[in-house]
């Protein structure tokens, strides 16, 4: 059974956007969904084979280094990534009780998400 699983960002981490609309099409900015997809890959190659999402567990991020933007976007676009690499089910708050972030400015810029798996 998981129980805690300790994963890392490296790099800067990129605020949750706002999707942008022209012409009636929304689209996420290019930075933005690009720094998403390398995260995804990033997280996803630290996950052991045979990984199974968390379906109720509580969330620590550590925010390092020099860091600007306001804490629900940029925690915003790591609980996306979380999600998107299949780490959590969901986000939703009957699926994650407790997030709890920090900001250090000490270390080069990134994350270290300690994630406790509740059993159901």
């Amino acid at each position: 059974m998981q129980d805690l699983v300790t994963l890392t960002l490296t790099g800067r981490i990129v605020p949750k956007a706002r999707p942008r609309v022209t012409r009636g099409h929304a689209y996420l900015p290019s930075n933005y969904r690009d720094w998403k997809e390398k995260s995804i890959t990033e997280i996803i190659s630290q996950l052991p084979l045979g990984w199974r999402p968390f379906t109720q567990a509580c969330v620590a991020i550590q925010l390092q280094g020099s860091m600007r933007g306001d804490i629900d976007n940029i925690s915003g676009s790591i609980l996306d990534v979380l999600v998107q690499s299949q780490v959590l089910r969901d986000d939703r708050l009957s699926c994650l009780p407790k997030l709890v972030i920090r900001h250090v400015k000490q270390g080069g810029p990134g994350a270290i998400i300690s994630i406790l798996g509740i059993a159901s």
